[in-house]
């Protein structure tokens, strides 16, 4: 395996997951290793429901009863 292998002949990578991968124009060996998320959400801290404001990304806990 070399840094030009096509992302399809990786192991565990099927024609489902190359196309999502293709969307990111992640096509090889190479483009996955140089693939760097653009944003990152920490979704381990839940805020309480009372405290969120509109326009904010958070997790929330709740028990539906």
């Amino acid at each position: 395996m070399d840094l030009t292998t096509p992302i399809e002949s990786l192991p565990l990578v099927g024609p489902a997951y190359t196309k999502k991968l293709s969307k990111l124009n992640i096509k090889t060996f190479e483009d996955l290793l140089y693939h760097f998320p653009f944003r990152y959400v920490d979704y381990s801290l839940i805020s309480p429901i009372g405290r969120i404001q509109a326009g904010e990304i958070v997790s929330i806990q709740g028990k539906i009863i």
